[in-house]
Formats: structure tokens, C-alpha cells, sequence
């Protein structure tokens, strides 16, 4: 591998590839063992983070991280989330290590964490503790609602949403055609057969939480005050943070503890983050994530900005499928290959 890397630096501008960090709902089980096992720079980040996480919080992110990890332990927010910032954290840092230089940043909700940490607004601990505090305060709201995919606008789906009086909202806004909902389950079913008898899309999601929602008001005050000592700092030289709570491009040192209130109580912005990615000169995006759930939307949101009507093809990293260092290799592979060619072997 060493000798690949003089060929992405020369052939890629690091200030036209940009990262976006897929949130909750990406994770599976067993998603990071082979690269525990066969990866010394991600087995080395991890263990790295594994050690404080033991001593914070008293569980291990390698054991997590195995293949006999039930589907339950990995859809509980209190583990889930750590766990996919432990290991977006090694994505980089192997990537990183294989010669990937990128200039931008963006990450839809909980993935705005990892975001962060890797443009250097914050340091590992204190992002480390961001990521225990926070996952903390929305797992008390596990039980409390559910969230459903619906493929309209957002201006047809905060319509739908009127007659419920806040019960159900639009948590985020994917892409031009597609939000997330959030509420409660009974109303999202009855919205649900409301869409489907128009003819949109809609699917209720296997997830007990009803994240960027009134649900998550009680535990405000309680996360504000725990996050009150964050610093945050400018983004590195060269870097840029995308944000995702209000879609624009903002300095490091403006992620305190308020900021991370809105990434958790506000909607999801993640179609203007990622336009205003592209409308600020990144030609490539690359999702970082066990498994490509953000790809549909980025490659809606980039061909609704291209006039021939195809944007860039958005490149993935690890999938179900593929998830050793064979799929990080293949990753700098496709980025390599001329964009025409990119959409022929997609």
C-alpha cells in the first residue's frame, strides 16, 4: 500500500473530497471485527479509544465491536453511538494512513461527532466525552416513539404532519424527496397509511427512539450543563465543518454545548450540509460508516445540483457485505477512477 500513496496526493485535490459521517442506523453486528483483526492502524485507533471508553463508561468498544454482538446490544443508543464514533474514528485514521487527505467535513446527526474530531474542533476527550454524555441523555428516552423514512419533500411532509400537533415532526431532511419522521407510533402508523394511500413511500423504522423531538426536552438542561466545559476549537488549517443543524459552513470553535443541543433536538439538515459541501467546491464525497445508508440521498441532492442531471457518484466505505481492509483499499481505488467511469461500476 505504501507505494499508492504519492498517487492520491497528486492526483486528488484535498480540498474537493469531502467526509460525510453516517449517523444512527448504519451500525450492525460484528461491523468492525475484521478490521479489529486485520487492520493494525484501525485495531490501534480503536483500542486507543476502547481504553478511555473501559474507564468512563465500563464497557469494552472491542467486545461491542465482535461479531457475536446481538442486534440488540447495537440498536441501544447508550452503546450504538459510541460505537459508531469509535469506529468512524478508525475509518479516518486508517484512510488517513493509506494516504486519504480530504479538506471538508459533514455528518448527519450523531455523526456531526466524529465530524468534528477529525477537523480538530474537538479533542479526543473531549469529544469522547460528548459522544458517552450524549448518547447517555437520549438513551432515557428509549421506549418513547418511533421514527419512519417517508419519500416526499419536506414542504409535503410537514403538511402531512399539521393535523398531528406536534405528535409527529420532520426530524430530518434528507434529501429534495425524502425526510425522516419522528413521534409517536401510533400517529406515524396513521400517517403512514395517509402517505401510502398517496402513493409516497413510507416505512416505519425498527427503532424505539424518537430522535430531534419533544421526547428529548426533559433531558435539555441535564445535557447542557454536563457539556458546559466543552472548548471547542477553529478547525485545522485546511479543514472545513459543515453543519448539519442549521446547513452551513461554521468554524470549530462554535461547536460548544449549545450547538450540540440543536444537533440533538432540532431537524436533521443534512440536503443543505451537503449542498453547501458541493456549492463550496467538493467534487467528491465519501461516506464514512459501516454501511452506506446516506448514499440514495447524497446522489439525489448532487444530481439535482448538476445540470445534465448527474452529480458526482458518492463513494462508500465499509458495507454489510464488504467491511475488512479490502473495502477501505477499494475505497481509495474508486477514487481514483474518472467520475464517467465511477457510475458504470457502481
Amino acid at each position: 500500500m505504501a507505494n499508492r500513496l504519492p498517487d492520491i496526493g497528486q492526483s486528488v485535490d484535498r480540498a474537493t473530497v469531502g467526509l460525510v459521517f453516517a449517523g444512527n442506523g448504519s451500525q450492525w453486528p460484528g461491523m468492525g471485527a475484521a478490521l479489529l483483526r486485520d487492520d493494525a492502524v484501525f485495531r490501534e485507533s480503536v483500542s486507543a479509544l476502547d481504553a478511555k471508553i473501559r474507564e468512563r463508561a465500563g464497557w469494552s468498544v472491542i467486545d461491542a465491536l465482535d461479531a457475536d454482538t446481538s442486534a440488540l446490544t447495537i440498536a441501544r443508543i447508550g452503546t450504538a453511538q459510541p460505537l459508531l464514533y469509535a469506529l468512524q474514528i478508525g475509518l479516518v485514521d486508517s484512510l488517513r494512513a493509506r494516504g486519504l487527505a480530504f479538506g471538508a467535513v459533514c455528518g448527519h446527526s450523531v455523526g456531526e461527532v466524529a465530524a468534528a474530531t477529525v477537523v480538530g474542533a474537538l479533542d479526543p476527550d473531549q469529544a469522547l466525552d460528548l459522544i458517552l454524555t450524549r448518547s447517555a441523555a437520549q438513551e432515557r428516552t428509549w421506549g418513547q416513539g418511533k421514527m419512519a423514512a417517508l419519500a416526499l419533500s419536506a414542504i409535503e411532509a410537514e403538511a402531512l404532519c399539521a393535523p398531528y400537533d406536534g405528535a409527529v415532526v420532520v426530524a430530518a431532511l434528507n434529501s429534495p424527496t425524502s425526510v425522516t419522521l419522528s413521534g409517536d407510533e401510533a400517529c406515524l402508523i396513521a400517517l403512514g397509511e395517509q402517505a401510502k394511500a398517496a402513493g409516497a413511500l413510507f416505512r416505519l423504522l425498527d427503532l424505539d427512539y424518537a430522535f430531534h423531538n419533544r421526547v428529548l426536552d426533559p433531558v435539555r438542561d441535564d445535557l447542557l450543563k454536563a457539556l458546559a466545559p466543552l472548548r471547542p476549537r477553529p478547525c485545522a488549517p485546511g479543514y472545513r465543518f459543515f453543519s448539519s443543524v442549521d446547513g452551513k459552513a461554521r468554524g470549530g470553535e462554535t461547536l460548544d454545548a449549545r450547538y450540540w443541543w440543536d444537533n440533538v433536538r432540532e431537524p436533521v439538515r443534512f440536503d443543505a450540509a451537503v449542498t453547501a459541501m458541493a456549492a463550496g467546491g467538493v467534487t467528491t464525497f465519501i461516506e464514512i460508516g459501516p454501511h452506506p445508508i446516506l448514499r440514495s440521498y447524497l446522489r439525489e441532492i448532487l444530481q439535482g445540483r448538476s445540470r445534465l442531471g448527474r452529480g458526482p457518484h458518492p463513494i462508500a466505505t465499509l458495507s454489510r457485505t464488504r467491511s475488512g481492509p479490502e473495502a477501505l483499499q477499494a475505497t481509495l481505488d474508486h477514487l481514483r477512477t474518472p467520475p464517467s467511469l465511477q457510475r458504470k461500476s457502481a
